[in-house]
């Protein structure tokens, strides 16, 4: 009987998590990439958040857009990598952070909160 609770408990804790998910942003994986960062713009690109920079998820970006209030966003997203660099005098190796050119985005949020167009713009 105790380990019937048991497995009823965690059923309901696993099933309530996977309805209650939040919707995220994700992009293709790619091994190279160390962080990515992402931004938006609720008025067209007028005023921007601030970068929310992330850790890649199964080397891919996980942004996740749950909290966002209904509307229309511009978004930019980017990679960062690592770049190595030796001094030639002393032979010491520097990590240098830089950032790939910025992808933008539409992204549209509907009341229910789920996004229902997401564009990618060239």
């Amino acid at each position: 009987m105790k380990k019937l609770f048991v497995i009823i408990l965690f059923m309901l804790v696993f099933i309530s998590n996977l309805c209650l998910a939040s919707p995220f942003i994700v992009c293709n994986p790619d091994d190279t990439v160390y962080k990515y960062r992402v931004r938006l713009s609720s008025d067209n690109g007028t005023t921007w958040t601030e970068w929310v920079e992330s850790n890649p998820l199964n080397n891919a970006m996980h942004y996740d857009i749950g909290a966002l209030t209904p509307g229309t966003y511009k978004g930019e997203a980017q990679a960062g990598g690592l770049y190595e660099l030796t001094d030639s005098a002393d032979g010491a190796i520097t990590s240098v952070m830089y950032w790939s050119e910025s992808a933008f985005f539409i992204l549209k949020v509907k009341p229910s909160g789920k996004p229902t167009i997401l564009k990618i713009e060239k």
